[in-house]
């Protein structure tokens, strides 16, 4: 075919051009997903949203936030295991007994 042929002119490729795009265009519609937005959302972050009190509507915010609860509470894990140098639990320990017991345990 010419490259200078100007096939807008031509009735019959025009009309030929119409009826594609509108059968393509009913495929497509036919074929795409329906998607409810009342959709459920599973795992986890369908519970955040769901118990959050309408402050959290969208998953990704949902994500966010589980995000940070689980960074807060490995800092607080982290903290409690190696921030104290066990000297609370040893002064709270100690015991003071008698002299009769202490006769006894030898």
């Amino acid at each position: 075919m010419n490259e200078n042929t100007d096939i807008s002119k031509d009735a019959e490729i025009n009309q030929a051009l119409q009826e594609f795009e509108a059968k393509n265009t009913e495929e497509a519609a036919q074929n795409a997903p329906v998607v409810s937005k009342n959709y459920e959302r599973l795992g986890l972050v369908g519970w955040v949203v769901k118990h959050s009190g309408g402050v959290i509507k969208d998953e990704a915010i949902a994500e966010y936030a589980l995000l940070a609860f689980a960074a807060v509470a490995t800092v607080i894990s982290l903290f409690l295991f190696f921030g104290g140098n066990g000297q609370q639990f040893k002064k709270g320990m100690e015991v003071e007994i008698g002299p009769e017991l202490n006769q006894v345990s030898r």
